[in-house]
C-alpha cells in the first residue's frame, strides 16, 4: 500500500518494488485540502483499499474485527496522551526513555489497533510515573531540547553522541497525538480524518501551531532537527521552521543525515555541529 503523503519515498519506493518484482500495489491519493469532500474522497479510497487487500489475500472482512481494532486504537491513544501529558513533569535527564519515545513515533501512526500496543503504552506510562517519583533530578539544569524528525535506523553512534553530551531531549514532534478518537460506527471516515489531522498534512501553519504548543508545554530551550535528504517535505520546510523559531527566540540546529543509508552518514560532521550548538546553549 502506498499513500501520497507525507514522505516522498512512500510513493517512489513501493512503485519501484512493484515493477521490479511484479507485485500488486495499492495506491492512495491523499488530497492536500481539508474539507468534507476531501475527507469522504480519502475515506472511500481507504475502504476500497482494504476490500482489495482482503480479496487479494483471501481474507474475510468482518465488521466486529474492525470495531475491535478501533477499540484498541482508542485505548492506546488514551494511554499515550496520558504519557505525553506526564512527560513535562520529568525534570531529570532520562535520555534512553526520551529517545525510545522518538522511535515510537512510527508506532503510533500505524500500530495502535493492536492489543499488544495498549500493553506497551501502559507500561511506558507506568515506567514514566516511577521515574518521576524516584531518584534525584539528575541533569535538570541541562538545556531542554525539542527533537524534530526521527533517528537513524542503521547506527547507534548518534545515540551515543547525544548521551555523551548529556542532552536533555524532553520532547519530540512525531510521537504526538494530533487526531481525534476514532468512531467505530464510521471507521473509514475516522481513519481519513486521522491522516488529515497529521501535522504533515496540509498547511505548514498547522505544524507551526503544534511546535508552539510543544515548546510552551515542555519549557523548551532549543530545537534540534534531523533532516533526512530523502524526505523532501520535512527537509524543504527546515528553513521555514528555523525562521518561525527565530521569531520566538528559540535556538534551532538543522542537521542533514540519512536515516536509511549508512554510506551517507558522517557522525564526525554531526558531532562537530552538535558540540558547537551545545556550547552556544551553555554559554547562553
Amino acid at each position: 500500500m502506498s499513500p501520497s503523503f507525507a514522505c516522498e519515498e512512500a510513493v517512489v519506493l513501493p512503485s519501484f518494488l512493484s515493477k521490479k518484482y511484479g507485485k500488486k500495489i495499492f495506491y492512495i491519493d491523499c488530497p492536500h485540502c481539508m474539507d468534507e469532500t476531501a475527507e469522504e474522497y480519502l475515506a472511500q479510497q481507504l475502504h476500497q483499499c482494504v476490500l482489495n487487500m482482503a480479496d487479494f489475500f483471501k481474507i474475510e472482512l468482518k465488521r466486529e474485527r474492525i470495531e475491535e481494532t478501533i477499540y484498541y486504537a482508542n485505548e492506546a491513544r488514551k494511554w499515550w496522551i496520558k504519557y505525553q501529558e506526564l512527560r513535562p513533569a520529568l525534570k531529570k535527564n532520562v535520555l534512553s526513555m526520551n529517545l525510545a519515545t522518538i522511535m515510537y513515533g512510527l508506532l503510533i501512526q500505524s500500530k495502535f489497533g493492536l492489543p499488544r500496543t495498549v500493553d506497551i503504552v501502559k507500561k511506558l506510562y507506568q515506567a514514566l510515573e516511577k521515574e518521576i517519583e524516584t531518584g534525584p533530578d539528575q541533569g535538570a539544569d541541562s538545556p531542554r531540547i525539542l527533537w524534530l524528525h526521527m533517528l537513524p535506523l542503521h547506527t547507534a553512534s548518534l545515540l551515543m553522541l547525544l548521551k555523551s553530551l548529556n542532552l536533555n531531549i524532553v520532547a519530540d514532534e512525531y510521537s504526538q497525538i494530533t487526531w481525534d478518537e476514532l468512531d467505530p460506527a464510521k471507521p473509514w471516515r475516522s481513519l481519513a480524518r486521522k491522516y488529515m489531522q497529521s501535522i504533515a498534512y496540509g498547511d505548514i501553519k498547522k505544524r507551526f501551531d503544534s511546535l508552539d504548543q510543544l515548546i510552551a508545554r515542555n519549557d523548551i530551550d532549543a530545537v534540534i532537527e534531523l533532516c533526512h535528504p530523502g524526505c523532501k517535505p520535512v527537509s524543504g520546510q527546515s528553513l521555514l521552521v528555523a525562521n518561525h523559531l527565530k521569531i520566538r527566540d528559540i535556538p534551532h540546529l538543522s542537521i542533514e543525515a540519512d536515516l536509511i543509508d549508512p554510506d551517507n552518514f558522517s557522525i564526525q560532521q554531526i558531532r562537530t555541529r552538535i558540540e558547537a550548538f551545545v556550547e552556544m546553549l551553555n554559554a547562553k
